[in-house]
C-alpha cells in the first residue's frame, strides 16, 4: 500500500494542475510592457479583419501548437514574435500570470513580459492578424 502512495505523492508533488483541462481550447497570451520617454505603458492590439473576432481588443497570443510549443508560455512567445514582428531576443519574460477559464470553453494561460524596443517603429505587424496596435500609459 505505501508503494501506491508514494507514487501518488511523484504526481501530486505541488504541481499547478486543472482538472479537466482537456476539455479547453489551450490558449495563452503575452500581457507586453515597453517604456516610452521613460514611462511604462502597455501594449494592445487591435484583431485584423481576417481572423475570428475582428476588431476586438487583445493582447498578442493564440492557441497551443503541441508541434511547435513545449508550453503555452513558448506558445505565448511564438504569437507576440509572428503578430508584432519583433525578434524573440526582444521579448524580456518576466512571470506568469495565471490562468483564465473563459466561459466559451477557451483556457487562456497569460503572461507578462518586457519588449526591450527603442520605439514602436521596431515593430513589424503581421497585417493579417494585427489592424493596428496602441499604448496605454501606466501611472505607478
Amino acid at each position: 500500500m505505501a508503494d501506491y502512495f508514494d507514487i501518488l505523492k511523484k504526481k501530486l508533488a505541488d504541481k499547478e494542475q486543472l482538472i479537466g483541462r482537456e476539455r479547453y481550447k489551450i490558449t495563452s497570451v503575452l500581457i507586453p510592457f515597453i517604456k516610452i520617454k521613460d514611462d511604462c505603458h502597455l501594449l494592445f492590439q487591435v484583431r485584423s479583419e481576417y481572423i475570428p473576432q475582428p476588431g476586438e481588443v487583445s493582447f498578442p497570443g493564440g492557441k497551443f501548437d503541441p508541434d511547435l510549443d513545449k508550453d503555452t508560455r513558448d506558445t505565448a512567445l511564438r504569437e507576440t514574435v509572428e503578430e508584432l514582428g519583433i525578434s524573440q531576443k526582444k521579448i524580456e519574460y518576466v512571470g506568469k500570470l495565471g490562468h483564465y477559464a473563459a466561459p466559451m470553453g477557451v483556457l487562456v494561460d497569460a503572461y507578462v513580459g518586457y519588449l526591450t524596443i527603442d520605439s514602436l517603429d521596431e515593430l513589424n505587424l503581421n497585417k493579417n492578424e494585427v489592424e493596428r496596435i496602441f499604448t496605454y500609459r501606466l501611472s505607478i
